[in-house]
């Protein structure tokens, strides 16, 4: 299985999927004219991913500004990898916000708390 890299423009985000290393990237802002046509091809690239019992799968989220339809499309993702952890896999999510913007980081613990998945905080220095 291949990767998939989408690069970033000014309202979607840089796309990363490494099916060799398992690292999921996702970064910058996210506010594409029709949501569901962008979020669908992570979700179409996933339906092929089929990483092996014990594997732990990284997904690093930078978001500088996610809109509420974005929300709800990484919402689905990260229930669609939650499904590998009863395979075995270990699922960790790098929650990345800069200092001072509580908001991103408010959305990130509601994100975390919906998906019931566990989130890493690591706030990004001025």
């Amino acid at each position: 299985m291949t990767g998939l890299r989408i690069e970033a423009t000014k309202s979607t985000p840089e796309i990363t999927l490494n099916a060799k290393t398992h690292i999921m990237v996702l970064k910058g802002r996210s506010l594409p004219e029709n949501t569901r046509q962008f979020y669908d091809q992570i979700k179409h690239w996933l339906n092929s991913y089929a990483p092996p019992k014990g594997t732990l799968i990284c997904i690093d989220v930078s978001f500088t500004y996610v809109s509420s339809s974005s929300l709800i499309a990484l919402l689905s993702i990260l229930k669609q990898l939650k499904e590998h952890t009863e395979r075995g896999c270990e699922l960790k999510v790098k929650w990345y916000y800069e200092k001072y913007d509580d908001d991103l980081l408010s959305i990130g613990e509601d994100m975390q708390h919906l998906a019931d998945v566990e989130f890493e905080y690591l706030e990004i220095p001025d």
